[in-house]
C-alpha cells in the first residue's frame, strides 16, 4: 500500500475553528502561530483521524472536546497513484474512512500517514544542525530507498 499524503483539513461547526480550511503542500508543511492560536489543536484533529483510540487519551480527549464540540474534521488524503481518501471524525466517534466514496476500515490507513512533528526546540537544532537538515531532506528519499531495496530483495525471491 502507497503512502498517504494530506491534502487538507476541514473543521466546520467547531465552537473555536467555526468553518475552517487547511490545505497541505506534497513536501514540508510547517504550522507556525503563537501560544494559544491553535497549532497542538490542528495536529490532534489530524491525529484523531488517522489513528485509533486517540480520545482514550485524555490530554488528546480534553483538547478534541473544548475545541471540536458537536463539530466535524474532514481530512482529505491521495496516494502516489492518485487514489483520494476522505476521512470524517466526530467526537466519541470512530472516524469514516471513504476510499474513492467507498467506506472502509480504520486499518487501511493506520500507518500510511507519516506525521512528524518536531516542537521549537526541535526545529532550531535542526536549522543550526546541517547533518540534521540533511536527514530531514533525506528522510523521504531513504523511504524510496529501501522500497527499491524491497522490490530487488522480492524480486530475487521470487525471479
Amino acid at each position: 500500500m502507497k503512502e498517504l499524503v494530506i491534502q487538507s483539513l476541514e473543521v466546520s461547526g467547531s465552537p473555536f475553528f467555526k468553518n475552517f480550511r487547511l490545505d497541505f503542500s506534497e513536501s514540508l508543511n510547517c504550522i507556525m502561530g503563537g501560544r494559544g492560536t491553535g497549532k497542538t489543536t490542528i495536529v490532534e484533529f489530524i491525529k484523531a483521524c488517522v489513528r485509533k483510540n486517540v480520545e482514550s487519551d485524555s490530554y488528546s480527549y480534553s483538547l478534541l472536546k473544548n475545541n471540536l464540540g458537536d463539530g466535524s474534521i474532514t481530512l482529505r488524503l491521495e496516494n502516489s497513484e492518485g487514489v483520494k481518501y476522505k476521512i470524517e471524525k466526530l467526537l466519541d466517534e470512530k472516524p469514516q474512512i471513504y476510499r474513492e466514496g467507498v467506506i472502509k476500515d480504520i486499518e487501511e490507513v493506520i500507518g500510511l500517514v507519516n506525521l512528524d512533528i518536531y516542537e521549537t526546540n526541535k526545529i532550531e537544532k535542526i536549522g543550526r544542525e546541517p547533518i540534521d537538515r540533511l536527514k530531514l531532506i533525506d528522510k523521504k528519499e531513504l523511504k524510496k530507498i529501501q522500497d527499491e531495496k524491497n522490490k530487488i530483495y522480492n524480486y530475487h525471491l521470487n525471479p
